[in-house]
């Protein structure tokens, strides 16, 4: 059985990132042809993450209380009713409403994807660790992004919306797939009167920060996680600009498809590296961290555009890495009854993290070149470094 549920699982990984790939390597051009400028795309994407930092806790919540599986399909059918508004959006606030539509889905299947992996596993008594697993389906998903970011650049020269739409439909048909693909028979909902409801929500989000506060190391974790995708998210909104002003709009299929091998590279490395009973992830994510502030730091020096071609999809592959390790090392921290609540609080840390770095990346291209944004970035990577060496405790419960 423990073998259905990761077919399982990376089926879903496989459809997900795959629609959701169609409009990666377009979406800023996508919007730079609507009439966005650079702070306005900044504003689109705070507004996104914005929208996830408010639903992220309530939807934890939600999957939590009444299951896993009721989260992640609702997250599916809210998602692809954003790509569809996004589909035939023309203004600043649509595109915003767009964002803040998909964001709720998105909040709907955070945290509970996990969540269900995770404790799926473990009821079966899989043979592989969740780590493994996940890191595994990411290794799919890459390699989704790539044929699905193929698929985009191709669906955009005929059309520049046109990525949306099938989205749309594919993102909607999964959500149907997944009342056969994910299966919760175990989870027993409690028949609870309102007020009893809502006493044990409030039980369940006291308890999530309780533990988020208290805990050194999830505190540790969280401060890293904030500052990392504060410095390295801004950078998936500049790329596409950066590289079709050296290359040329041609250059950016090339490009995704570079950035996408070296992601797969990344999550395989980690997948073989926890298979290993004594592997640290607290020790493979300074590595990461120390490899990552390196790589964007050698970008940034303008040597030439080809070196930062090659730097930027080097470092690609210890991004592609962190997902996976941190996702591994959080699980081992949380106890399951919050498991998605817990898993809703990362994520608002993370976006809060990436709103901010979007924000002020959004102000800062409008006055300085792109690489000396990306030195920035690099420079709030280091920042981060001397964490890790505060007292954490084991990674072990």
């Amino acid at each position: 059985m423990s073998n259905k549920v990761e077919r399982n699982f990376f089926l879903f990984k496989i459809l997900d990132r795959f629609f959701f790939a169609l409009s990666f390597p377009t979406y800023v051009l996508f919007l730079k042809d609507g009439g966005m400028k650079p702070s306005e795309i900044g504003i689109i994407n705070t507004m996104f993450l914005l929208a996830v930092v408010l639903f992220e806790i309530p939807t934890g919540i939600v999957g939590d209380r009444f299951g896993r599986k009721r989260s992640i399909i609702i997250g599916l059918f809210v998602c692809s009713f954003g790509h569809l508004w996004y589909f035939s959006s023309h203004s600043l606030w649509m595109y915003s409403t767009a964002e803040m539509i998909i964001a709720l889905g998105v909040s709907f299947i955070s945290g509970s994807l996990q969540a269900w992996l995770h404790d799926s596993i473990a009821h079966h008594n899989g043979k592989n660790k969740f780590g493994v697993v996940w890191s595994n389906g990411e290794k799919f998903a890459h390699l989704a992004s790539v044929v699905g970011g193929f698929v985009g650049a191709l669906l955009a020269s005929i059309y520049l919306p046109l990525p949306w739409l099938v989205a749309c439909l594919g993102i909607l048909g999964l959500a149907i797939l997944c009342f056969f693909l994910v299966d919760e028979s175990y989870f027993v909902h409690e028949k609870l009167s309102w007020k009893e409801n809502w006493q044990k929500t409030i039980q369940i989000f006291k308890a999530g920060f309780s533990l988020s506060w208290n805990k050194k190391e999830l505190r540790y974790f969280y401060i890293i996680t904030c500052l990392t995708f504060f410095a390295l998210q801004p950078m998936n909104q500049q790329w596409s600009l950066y590289f079709e002003k050296e290359f040329g709009i041609e250059a950016i299929l090339f490009i995704w498809l570079g950035m996408s091998f070296c992601l797969f590279l990344g999550s395989h490395t980690v997948s073989l590296l926890l298979k290993k009973d004594k592997s640290s992830e607290v020790v493979l994510l300074f590595v990461v961290q120390l490899l990552t502030s390196v790589l964007v730091l050698l970008m940034a020096q303008q040597i030439s555009p080809l070196l930062v071609v090659f730097f930027f999809c080097f470092h690609e592959i210890p991004r592609g890495s962190w997902n996976s390790l941190s996702e591994s090392y959080l699980q081992k921290q949380i106890p399951s009854g919050i498991r998605a609540t817990m898993g809703s609080i990362t994520s608002v840390v993370t976006r809060l993290g990436a709103g901010a770095g979007w924000f002020l990346s959004g102000l800062l291209l409008e006055r300085v070149p792109i690489l000396n944004c990306w030195f920035f970035s690099g420079i709030c990577l280091l920042l981060t470094l001397p964490v890790f060496f505060l007292p954490w405790k084991s990674d072990k419960h």
